[in-house]
């Protein structure tokens, strides 16, 4: 059975009844609740439950109504604060805007157990309704190729749900010509680097209400921050990007679970300045896409090539962040069955399932076998080897076919008119 006719077969047994798409949400439904019930103490494995990156949220929460939220932007401070929270050395440095700061001080007004429970299952069940809105009879198909990326989020305890949900949003508002559409795309400044692709899009097509209501929105959130934590937060921040960019430099971070051609370049030995300049080469082709698919091609498809233009511009992109890539396909998913052969789609929804299944089998074998290996490359021992970075290669191949496929269409089409 081909692919194609596969995806029409799960269609049509949803109309009848049979909802693989429930069952496969069932299964997440199941890990997340396993998850926190880790978070609330149940002895589920032999090992205790080591800290996660909620747990930094929640870390940092409790820096912002303590009144230490400018020293937690310090990588110094945090490794200290981290080590007396857990007893573990880890290196999980905040560089998150300070807007985001107050969604993690939220959460620290509960317990880190209540407080992942509730985050992850309301951003969880929103990411769905609005992945299903999008995908419709395509959900289920949509759901296995990011599923690695649905695992690692709720292991994780990352916020990929909620800038996935907050950019189908921008899309669904976008599609149908509301303003609002402005509100999810301005929230997106808690991580910029996802949304940059529907910012373009609105500028492109000149939906001037709605960059007028994300402008708008962004600077209300940065009053309130500047309000309430001070203007010398935002310096604080500033001074914490500039040395995240330092660390990706020395390798500071566990490079096989970014997803950008950057890590991938970086853990194949290519020298930073190398890496740099394909990644910024790849970003200005991402940029200039988006730009061109903006102005030529129908929304559906302009909208999901630039949603997967997003994952393919930062450096600095991890395998969590793959939800927002998920609202690209669903997007795109009705033209690729249309346009694509047999052979094609295989080859990329292949692509697209290795983006985040990648990573997930290094920690997967990390965790049989007991041996670390996702320590950040500058920590590592002579000699001691490193898995690689593959996803950022499969995230820019994938959506390198996706334009071979949408072009060709659009030749197709132009040709079948005259």
């Amino acid at each position: 059975m081909s692919v194609g006719e596969a995806i029409r077969q799960n269609g049509a047994s949803a109309s009848k009844g049979v909802r693989p798409e429930l069952l496969l949400t069932l299964i997440f439904v199941l890990q997340l609740a396993l998850m926190a019930a880790r978070y609330f103490g149940a002895p589920l494995s032999v090992e205790p439950r080591g800290p996660a990156d909620f747990d930094d949220f929640h870390l940092v929460g409790q820096a912002v109504w303590r009144g230490d939220i400018m020293q937690a932007y310090d990588p110094v401070w945090m490794a200290k604060a981290q080590k007396a929270a857990w007893d573990k050395d880890i290196h999980l440095p905040w560089t998150y805007p300070p807007i985001f700061d107050l969604v993690v001080a939220v959460l620290a007004l509960v317990p880190v157990s209540f407080a992942y429970t509730i985050f992850m299952s309301s951003t969880f069940a929103a990411y769905l309704i609005v992945l299903k809105k999008i995908a419709k009879e395509n959900l289920f198909w949509v759901l296995v190729l990011i599923c690695p990326a649905i695992s690692i989020m709720i292991g994780a305890g990352q916020n990929g749900f909620l800038t996935g949900a907050l950019v189908g949003l921008a899309c669904l508002g976008l599609k149908s010509n509301r303003s609002w559409a402005g509100v999810p795309l301005g929230i997106m400044v808690i991580k910029p680097h996802l949304a940059i692709g529907i910012g373009l899009y609105a500028i492109v097509s000149r939906r001037w209400k709605v960059i007028f209501i994300a402008a708008t929105t962004i600077i209300l959130l940065s009053l309130v921050s500047t309000l309430l934590m001070g203007p010398s937060i935002w310096m604080a921040f500033i001074a914490s990007v500039g040395e995240a960019r330092n660390g990706l430099a020395r390798g500071d971070y566990p490079f096989f679970r970014m997803v950008s051609i950057y890590a991938a370049l970086f853990t194949f030995g290519v020298p930073v300045t190398i890496a740099a300049l394909v990644q910024l080469v790849v970003a200005c082709c991402a940029i200039v896409g988006v730009w061109f698919a903006s102005r030529r091609f129908q929304l559906n498809v302009a909208l999901g090539l630039a949603a997967i233009s997003s994952a393919a511009i930062s450096p600095y992109i991890y395998d969590y962040d793959l939800p927002v890539f998920g609202i690209g396909l669903a997007l795109l998913m009705p033209d690729i069955k249309k346009v694509v052969t047999t052979f094609e789609q295989i080859v990329l929804y292949a692509l697209c399932f290795f983006s985040s299944a990648w990573s997930l089998g290094v920690v997967t074998v990390d965790l049989i076998h007991g041996k670390l290996m996702s320590t950040p490359l500058s920590q590592s021992k002579l000699g001691e080897w490193q898995p690689l970075s593959l996803g950022g290669i499969a995230v820019v191949a994938a959506l390198l076919l996706c334009w071979v496929f949408m072009v060709r269409e659009k030749a197709r089409s132009s040709e079948a008119a005259l």
